[in-house]
């Protein structure tokens, strides 16, 4: 009876590792101009870095604003991209997580 119940639980631990694999698309991918999974592409606002804030619009959602010594949570979204501010509210780096 126990040896079955290990061997359930087992099963379902394998089961939800399978879901941190890479699937068809490989994965997160870092080099500029790559595609994550879910759609946020490396590199593809880099040109509002230097841009006011508000240039920041154009960045579809889910996305992120960040401003100097706003407290963020260190959770990783592949389709959020967030968009750092410095203290004069202009862009300094735009990234996907």
């Amino acid at each position: 009876m126990v040896s079955a119940m290990r061997a359930a639980c087992l099963g379902v631990v394998i089961a939800g590792l399978a879901g941190c694999l890479p699937g068809e698309e490989g994965g997160v991918t870092k080099g500029e101009g790559d595609r994550t999974p879910s759609g946020c592409v490396e590199g593809m606002f880099a040109d509002l870095v230097g841009q006011p804030a508000a240039a920041a619009a154009v960045v579809p959602e889910p996305k992120r604003i960040i401003r100097p010594g706003q407290p963020v949570t260190r959770d990783y979204i592949p389709s959020r991209t967030n968009v750092m501010l410095d203290e004069n509210g202009v862009i300094t780096r735009v990234y996907c997580g």
